[in-house]
C-alpha cells in the first residue's frame, strides 16, 4: 500500500505524493464506479483541498458519507489530524453564490435537469 512509515513526511510535496497514492489505491476506483472522481487541488499542512469531479459534484453524499470516508482514510494513512475542505460539494441553505465560485448544489441539479 501507501510506501513508507505512517506520519513521516518532511515537507508538503512528499504528503500531496503519499496523498495522491492514496487517492489512486483506495479512494477513485470506489468513487469511478459510481462515474465519479476526484482531484488533489492542494494539501498544505494537514488540511488536504480537493474538488469531486463527475457525479460526485452534485451527489448529495459527496458532502457527507463519501467526505467522511475520505477523511477517515486520510487519517489512518497519511495525517491522524488531516482535514479535508471540498471546493465544490457545498449545499447551500439558500440560492446564494458558491463560498469557491461555480454552481451551489441547487444550481448544478437544475443544470443537470436541463439536460
Amino acid at each position: 500500500m501507501i510506501e513508507g512509515s505512517k506520519y513521516t513526511w518532511s515537507n508538503d510535496i512528499e504528503k500531496y505524493e503519499a496523498v495522491e497514492n492514496l487517492f489512486d489505491e483506495l479512494i477513485r476506483p470506489a468513487l469511478m464506479s459510481d462515474g465519479g472522481n476526484l482531484e488533489l487541488d492542494l494539501v498544505k499542512g494537514h488540511d488536504v483541498v480537493i474538488s469531486f469531479e463527475g457525479a460526485c459534484g452534485s451527489c448529495p453524499s459527496s458532502a457527507g458519507g463519501t467526505l467522511r470516508g475520505i477523511e477517515r482514510a486520510l487519517r489512518y494513512h497519511i495525517d491522524p489530524e488531516a482535514n479535508v475542505i471540498p471546493t465544490n460539494a457545498y449545499q447551500a441553505p439558500t440560492q446564494e453564490a458558491h463560498p469557491f465560485g461555480g454552481l451551489t448544489y441547487a444550481q448544478q441539479l437544475e443544470e443537470r435537469s436541463k439536460t
